[in-house]
């Protein structure tokens, strides 16, 4: 098992290890790399060469195998102009005839090889276009090769590997497809297996695997058709993503692993997500059971975590039940958003609900239950979960003695009196995050990070061992309750650095738009910025959205927390605002010129005159509807102050509730120019209710070493 770990966790007798923050459980890089043999990359700027603007006369192989792909024609090049997910994409337009070419082999062995291509059409043209091609038809391998053709039938697909004579090597028939969604393509072949499909579904091949192909040696094509003599045709008219090729097959785990990692990465709903298990045993946890609807989110800032929403996120862990013995050992790493709940954080079961084990949540304290179907055992820790607080809990059970552990110490324990309990016949596998058995309103509201089972009971030494090689990766995260918007400019999945789509990675899909005459730009440096120019660039978010800290209408202000982090360049202009309403006040501002709340028809000054120019901050202000108050790089600058709103119906812009960053941004009008901030933004987060000031330190510590702080 590949852990970075100091000292490294308990391996004896581990089943099962599932770490949401490795890339080999869940990738947010490519995780497989043993025979890689091609690597493309649109999203990646470093492996693109340009012969003007965006048009592409060379994308650049990251395998290391050096297999780049050119187009040295100018009139026949594609344009690195589309964006998909925030990230840069290439265009491709049959009516120019754009394509890009390899002039020889890539995988190198007649056996069989694996191919992902994640791609997205925009209306064809040709019966017959290609996406991938290896000159297929081509004389030099007569009549072989490797093709990822349009079918004749308009809007389907085929993708195989053909031997000489047009003879399949293993193919998947024709598959249908819609013109703007973004597809991930994959066929895995070796010499007595053939997998393939899209989004992560699996279609039935069209053939059996020959035992082996014929690559043509000319080479390889993105974007058209090409025969032995040079000339090319059946032009692609889309955008391609990313191309990935192995020189074998790919196991099944393996290839779930390259397709979660493309799913997350390109936004494709693939229903093959699944976190891997580290222990080697393939007990590897499907993403909601294969329901798009049912899987929970993953949260890269959070030092990797799965975020489950309390309606119907689970993880499911195949039937094959990977604990036979009577001796157990359940850890895991998590955290509660709504600590009332009853709720099972890992559990397996069998045939009935009272046979065999579980860990989690039972009306407030933290219960691990083992059971037979006659004879069951419940042992309470004493302990019940705070909200938004990680937490490492063990439950053991050696046949006779119960025990369980809360952050490496032992909070209770028990000697069965009915003897030892045996499981046998489990059928029904695990479940993450729900508790078995029950429909609605047991399901986890709260994080999942890691967790590990063995098939036998841990010492007391050993999981105090397992809790210190852990837990410094789950410390320092950001507050989590009542967070209802989170931008971060340093968060692959927040923005990746293309587009106008700003993604809220909170959950709640308040997906923020960057506008004006121009975008603001991306820059890399603290981790991810976003940088705007003081004049017509700003940012805007959705409206009207029930999720955000105001009422449209009524009872003036709710509880709320605004946290940004800064740096300001001109010492003057607006930061944030509220839009204007129609009699032409607005309603929520925040400004270098006094440093104001505008809260309705009343202004009310903090007690700080100016942000330090030049320097990244933190700016956290809370309001309630009574009072305000600033901190600054997580100390309280301001003391919470009634701020005397005597009208308790403000006006709310005709019911928009709206902010925006770095503009003040009128009523049913676009940025003002000399209103502007200009300077760098790095994360922007409200919360729906008021954080305390260990909260605000907390937030402030988990983020500053990215701001130099």
């Amino acid at each position: 098992m590949a852990q970075n770990y100091s000292p490294r966790i308990v391996q004896d007798s581990l089943v099962m290890c599932l770490d949401a923050s490795q890339n080999k459980s869940y990738p947010t890089d490519l995780p497989v790399k043993n025979g890689l043999a091609l690597w493309l990359d649109a999203a990646d700027d470093s492996t693109f060469s340009y012969s003007s603007g965006t048009s592409v006369s060379q994308w650049r192989d990251k395998s290391g195998n050096n297999r780049h792909f050119f187009q040295a024609t100018a009139g026949n090049q594609p344009s690195r102009s589309a964006v998909i997910n925030s990230r840069k994409a290439i265009q491709f337009t049959a009516a120019s005839g754009q394509y890009l070419r390899y002039n020889s082999t890539i995988i190198n062995n007649r056996t069989g090889g694996s191919v992902f291509v994640v791609w997205r059409t925009a209306g064809e043209t040709s019966q017959y276009s290609q996406i991938l091609d290896n000159y297929h038809g081509g004389a030099n391998a007569q009549y072989a090769g490797f093709q990822m053709e349009r079918n004749s039938t308009a809007d389907q697909y085929y993708w195989g590997f053909q031997d000489t004579g047009y003879v399949a090597a293993g193919n998947i028939p024709a598959t249908s497809y819609s013109n703007g969604t973004t597809y991930c393509y994959w066929i895995t072949k070796d010499l007595t297996t053939i997998t393939g499909g899209y989004n992560g579904i699996s279609v039935t091949p069209s053939s059996s695997p020959s035992s082996t192909w014929t690559e043509d040696t000319k080479g390889w094509l993105i974007g058209c058709w090409g025969s032995n003599t040079d000339t090319f045709s059946r032009y692609f008219n889309g955008i391609q993503c990313e191309v990935i090729i192995f020189n074998r097959g790919l196991s099944d785990t393996e290839r779930k692993q390259v397709n979660t990692y493309l799913g997350q990465k390109w936004g494709i709903s693939n229903t093959d997500r699944s976190i891997v298990d580290l222990a080697g045993n393939d007990d590897n946890g499907l993403f909601g059971n294969g329901t798009v609807a049912n899987m929970p989110a993953y949260d890269y800032y959070n030092k990797g975590t799965l975020k489950f929403d309390g309606s119907n996120d689970y993880v499911s862990v195949g039937a094959n039940a990977i604990l036979r013995g009577n001796s157990i050992s359940l850890g895991v790493f998590f955290k509660t958003i709504n600590n009332g709940q009853s709720v099972q954080f890992i559990a397996g079961y069998g045939d009935t609900g009272v046979q065999g084990y579980w860990l989690g949540v039972v009306g407030g304290p933290i219960r691990f239950f083992v059971g037979n179907g006659s004879t069951s055992l419940q042992l309470n820790s004493g302990i019940s979960p705070n909200n938004d607080q990680i937490y490492y809990v063990v439950g053991t059970y050696d046949g006779t003695n119960q025990r369980i552990y809360v952050d490496g110490v032992l909070m209770a324990s028990s000697t069965s009196v009915n003897g030892s309990l045996s499981y046998t016949g489990m059928t029904d596998g695990f479940l993450i995050g729900q508790v078995q058995g029950f429909t609605g309103g047991r399901y986890l509201t709260g994080n999942i990070y890691a967790m590990q089972v063995y098939n036998r009971a841990l010492s007391a030494v050993e999981v105090a061992q397992n809790y210190e090689a852990q837990k410094s990766k789950f410390a320092n995260t950001i507050v989590q309750q009542g967070l209802v918007l989170n931008l971060d400019a340093g968060n692959p999945y927040s923005y990746a650095g293309a587009g106008s789509d700003w993604f809220d990675v909170s959950g709640n899909n308040n997906t923020s738009l960057l506008v004006g005459t121009t975008l603001p730009t991306f820059s890399n440096t603290n981790g991810g910025i976003l940088i705007y120019d003081g004049n017509t660039q700003y940012s805007r978010t959705p409206s009207p959205s029930n999720n955000f800290a105001w009422t449209p209408s009524g009872v003036g202000l709710n509880n709320m927390t605004i946290d940004l982090w800064i740096k300001t360049t001109d010492g003057s202009g607006t930061i944030l605002s509220k839009p204007w309403s129609g009699n032409g006040e607005y309603n929520f501002g925040l400004g270098h010129q006094g440093f104001s709340i505008v809260i309705g028809n009343q202004t009310n000054t903090l007690g700080f005159s100016s942000i330090l120019t030049g320097n990244w901050i933190n700016l956290v202000i809370v309001v309630s509807p009574t009072q305000y108050g600033a901190y600054i790089n997580g100390v309280q600058n301001t003391a919470l102050t009634n701020h005397g709103i005597t009208n308790n119906t403000p006006t709310y812009g005709n019911g928009q509730i709206e902010l925006t960053l770095m503009t003040l941004y009128p009523y049913g009008g676009g940025g003002n120019a000399g209103f502007s901030t200009q300077g760098n933004i790095g994360s922007f987060r409200i919360y729906n209710r008021v954080l305390t000031a260990a909260e605000v330190l907390q937030n402030y510590n988990a983020t500053k070493g990215r701001f130099g702080l």
